[in-house]
């Protein structure tokens, strides 16, 4: 499943990690509670976090509202992942049958 998550959206390893984690939690979690399950600093865990914020495959609340510094938890809404990771391996392999087809056309 890794290869597929690198193939699909070139997730790194900590990122992969961290979605796996998320998963497994299945509630909202903090950067330090990744932190110290993943045994990686909390900043390396913080970028991980915000490229699969970009990527859509993980969402954040607002915790601690009383702060003055906004604090995050993150999690995965289960059924809007399934459908992303479907639709992106459906369209993944459209364009691979794609190219297969353009290359194969041009050949003798």
């Amino acid at each position: 499943f890794d290869t597929v998550l690198t193939m699909l959206y070139g997730l790194s390893w900590v990122e992969r990690q961290t979605l796996e984690t998320i998963l497994q939690v299945g509630k909202p979690v903090t950067t330090s509670q990744l932190s110290e399950s993943l045994k990686v600093d909390k900043a390396v865990i913080s970028r991980a976090l915000n490229n699969l914020l970009r990527k859509g495959l993980v969402k954040r609340v607002r915790v601690k509202e009383k702060e003055k510094r906004a604090s995050f938890a993150y999690y995965i809404d289960d059924h809007e992942f399934k459908e992303k990771l479907w639709g992106d391996t459906e369209r993944f392999l459209e364009s691979i049958k794609f190219s297969v087809q353009q290359y194969l056309s041009k050949l003798p």
